[in-house]
């Protein structure tokens, strides 16, 4: 498992209906690159920063990588 991970993230609405996704990344002890989907969700509410950042600590969190998250990468959008 990796010792230390880093994340993206993008929100969008469509339909009036907005989602969140949050990929991760690693490298492995032979130094390959890794990336997985975690999660596709649904946000409820505006876009503000505490509803993102509340959605990214629960995704985060569910998957055990909140004390391993090095960074988070978005498009600052």
């Amino acid at each position: 498992m990796a010792k230390f991970v880093c994340t993206t993230a993008d929100c969008w609405t469509s339909r009036r209906r907005s989602f969140i996704v949050v990929t991760v990344h690693w490298l492995t002890e032979d130094l390959l690159r890794k990336s997985g989907c975690l999660a596709v969700r649904r946000i409820k509410g505006v876009h503000n920063y505490s509803t993102i950042a509340k959605s990214l600590e629960e995704i985060h969190e569910e998957f055990k990588i909140l004390n391993k998250t090095t960074a988070c990468v978005t498009d600052s959008g």
